[in-house]
């Protein structure tokens, strides 16, 4: 019995796989979403469920969408994500806005992409100022306008550097980080990986 209802569920979650399609707009076109009905921009493909709602697609004007926390203004002609529930998972600011992450309220970026954990809070984004994060016994900042990473506990995980910084590696050694290089920490808080940044360009 128990075995039958294991193949059952496999199959129930495989048809939900493949029955999601994509297909190619021509024409701005307005299509439910798994949210509400949106404009989608031609000339792009929009990724449909097995109820032939729009899970992604990049948005034919700027439109204000929800969350899991609030009503956001998202840029035109990006990339929008929703989850199950039709609220947005990612997508581009339309202009800078405070929004909240495990740490508090920031401002965010306008024309850079936000990511958002199933509560609504910011996991991923570039913030409008740099971020000043307080790291051990030390105060360290991250450069504005570049994205940053946090962990479930509000920790940043990823970010780039707006001035130099003695910080601990997971080799235990303290060493010297130059302003604009991009890091990444450990649980631990160590650093675990370096890249300098090309200073014409923020993080993809």
């Amino acid at each position: 019995m128990q075995k039958i209802i294991l193949i059952s569920i496999f199959v129930f979650f495989s048809l939900k796989l493949f029955s999601q399609k994509t297909i190619y707009l021509k024409n701005d076109s307005v299509i439910w979403s798994s949210g509400a009905k949106i404009k989608f921009a031609a000339n792009y493909y929009v990724e449909l469920n097995a109820d032939n709602e729009v899970v992604l697609g990049v948005l034919a004007e700027d439109s204000y969408l929800w969350t899991n926390q609030r009503l956001i203004k998202f840029k035109a002609l990006n990339q929008i994500v929703f989850n199950e529930n039709g609220k947005v998972i990612k997508g581009y600011l339309a202009s800078v806005t405070p929004l909240s992450t495990i740490n508090g309220y920031l401002d965010f970026a306008r024309n850079t992409d936000v990511t958002f954990n199933e509560y609504g809070k910011v996991i991923s984004g570039s913030p409008e100022n740099n971020y000043s994060y307080k790291l051990e016994n030390k105060i360290i900042e991250f450069e504005e306008k570049t994205r940053i990473s946090f962990n479930e506990k509000g920790e940043v995980i990823e970010g780039i550097l707006a001035k130099r910084e003695q910080l601990k590696t997971s080799t235990g050694k303290i060493k010297a980080f130059k302003g604009g290089t991009k890091i990444i920490f450990n649980q631990n808080k160590e650093v675990i990986s370096e890249k300098q940044k090309n200073k014409k360009q923020n993080i993809e």
